[in-house]
């Protein structure tokens, strides 16, 4: 695990919290929901909660983000 670059100052003194250095153990929560909602859309027959479109729009905000980077500019996403 990585240190953290921040510090946080309370009446206590200053701290720095443990850097989680890859993305499934960041968002390991996250991950259990999305998990959680699909069994439960499928046991129940409703719709999950999220979809394809929610994929897509991910992929553009990344897309847009790379160019970013690559080109040093602002991208817009519509």
């Amino acid at each position: 695990m990585a240190e953290a670059n921040i510090e946080i100052a309370t009446a206590d003194g200053f701290q720095r919290p443990p850097l989680l250095n890859f993305f499934m153990t960041r968002y390991i929560a996250a991950y259990a929901n999305e998990i959680a909602g699909f069994i439960a859309a499928v046991t129940n027959g409703t719709a999950t909660p999220t979809t394809g479109e929610d994929g897509l729009l991910a992929l553009v905000l990344a897309d847009a983000a790379l160019k970013s980077v690559k080109t040093g500019q602002v991208v817009n996403v519509a």
